[in-house]
């Protein structure tokens, strides 16, 4: 099978997830539609590059089974943040996709302090490692039946194929995670199935 052809996306059945992940696609797309001066005269039009782009985040919350949000930056860019308990880190995805700033912080309201200090340019293992950070500790407080289910649905050429899988929880698995942007083909960590 030819690697640049397929594409993977592992989504959790969790009608919950699955409801705010819709949600969180349907404000993206709302936010192309805004007009320049959107915010009481500022703000650029969101561009489309970085909506794809928060679109793919939003799909490794689901993945990660993270609460997530999107918002409109006033440089045309958007930005999407990841909750666990008082815990968030927040990906600001400038307008031309190609890079993204990532901030970690911990509290409530106005109340709150920097985890880490904000990262320029972030990488996507900095993305990652903090995700995996906030996993484990929404993982601390979640109480769960023994299996949870995840579709995996895989196009090829246009045909698609869906099968499923449940994992046993504390199972350690792993599931590759592929986007259509190449700087999003990694196979991701150990996911523990919850």
């Amino acid at each position: 099978m030819n690697q640049d052809r397929a594409k993977a996306i592992i989504l959790s059945t969790s009608s919950n997830q699955e409801k705010n992940r819709q949600i969180s696609i349907k404000k993206l797309k709302r936010m192309t539609e805004m007009p320049p001066g959107w915010s009481l005269g500022e703000g650029l039009p969101i561009s489309k590059e970085s909506t794809e782009l928060a679109e793919s985040f939003i799909t490794i919350a689901s993945i990660y089974e993270l609460k997530a949000d999107v918002f409109p930056n006033l440089d045309g860019g958007c930005a999407v943040a990841f909750y666990a308990g008082k815990d968030k880190v927040e990906v600001s995805i400038h307008a031309d996709a190609c890079r993204f700033d990532l901030l970690v912080e911990t509290g409530i309201g106005f109340d709150f302090e920097n985890v880490i200090e904000p990262i320029r340019n972030a990488d996507l293992h900095d993305v990652n490692s903090q995700l995996l950070r906030l996993k484990s500790i929404q993982d601390r407080e979640w109480n769960l039946p023994d299996f949870s289910t995840y579709d995996y649905l895989i196009e090829i050429e246009g045909d698609s194929e869906t099968s499923s899988l449940e994992t046993r929880k504390d199972q350690l698995t792993f599931r590759q995670l592929q986007m259509e942007r190449a700087v999003f083909q990694y196979l991701t960590p150990i996911v523990h199935a919850q």
